[in-house]
C-alpha cells in the first residue's frame, strides 16, 4: 500500500503545505527504516502501515482530559476476512527522534502480536455488540505481549521500557507536536475513548489464518 497516500491527498485537497508534504516522505524513509529494525529483532512481518495527515487526540474520562495519541493498531473486518493497519500520524513522522520511532514500532508490533494471541484462544470480547449479533469488540489498549518474548534487541527492550510507561513518555515531541502542528492550525481528530474500539465479525476471526512468523513467535498449530 501507498503509505503516503493519505498524506498525499490532504495536500491536493489543500488540508495541509507542500513543504509538509516534503517533509513527511523524508520522515516515512526514516520510520522505514526503524521498522526494518523492528521486523529484524523480531522476526515478524510487520502488518501493513501508513501514515496519517493529523494530530489525534483522545478525550474522554471524568475529567474530560486530552491524550496525544501518536500511533494506533487498528484491525479492520472485510467481507470474512481481517485485515491490520497500524497508523503513524505525521506530527509522529515529523518531530520523533529515531529511538522513539523505532520504539513505537516496536510497541505496535506488540499490539498485533497481542490481538493475535487472542483471536488464536478466542478471547476477543463479546461485551461491545454492534450492529449485528455475531459481532465481537476489540479495544486497542495497554495489554501487551512481554517483549522480552517478542524482541532478540535488548537495545528495543530497553527502548521500550524507556519510552513507555502508561503511554509514551517523550515531552519534545508532545511540545514540537503542540507548537508546530495544533497551534499552526494543521489537521486534528478528537476522538473519544468509545471511538477507540473495533467490532469485528466471528466469522472473519474464525477464517483468519496467521502469518508463519507470528505462528512461530505465538506458538500457533
Amino acid at each position: 500500500m501507498n503509505v503516503l497516500g493519505p498524506v498525499e491527498a490532504a495536500a491536493a485537497e489543500g488540508k495541509i503545505p507542500r513543504d509538509v508534504l516534503e517533509s513527511a516522505k523524508e520522515g516515512v524513509e526514516k520510520l522505514s527504516s526503524c521498522i526494518a529494525k523492528v521486523e529484524k529483532a523480531s522476526k515478524v512481518r510487520y502488518p501493513a502501515w501508513y501514515a496519517m495527515p493529523a494530530a489525534v487526540l483522545m478525550s474522554g474520562g471524568e475529567l474530560q482530559e486530552q491524550a496525544i495519541l501518536f500511533s494506533r493498531f487498528i484491525p479492520v473486518t472485510r467481507g470474512n476476512s481481517l485485515e491490520f493497519y497500524v497508523e503513524f500520524t505525521l506530527p509522529l513522522i515529523l518531530y520523533a527522534s529515531k529511538d522513539t520511532l523505532t520504539a513505537v514500532a516496536a510497541h505496535e508490533l506488540l499490539h498485533y502480536l497481542n490481538f493475535l494471541s487472542k483471536v488464536k484462544e478466542m478471547r476477543i470480547s463479546s461485551s461491545e455488540i454492534g450492529t449485528s449479533a455475531f459481532e465481537a469488540g476489540y479495544l486497542d489498549e495497554e495489554e501487551l505481549l512481554s517483549p522480552e518474548r517478542v524482541f532478540r534487541s535488548k537495545a528495543i527492550i530497553r527502548l521500550l521500557a524507556t519510552k513507555f510507561s502508561g503511554g509514551l513518555n517523550d515531552q519534545p515531541l508532545i511540545k514540537r507536536t503542540i507548537t508546530k502542528w495544533v497551534k499552526k492550525g494543521l489537521p486534528v481528530v478528537t476522538i473519544s475513548p468509545e471511538d477507540n474500539v473495533t467490532r469485528l465479525s466471528i466469522a472473519s476471526l474464525l477464517n483468519f489464518v496467521p502469518d508463519e512468523s507470528v505462528k512461530r513467535v505465538l506458538n500457533w498449530t
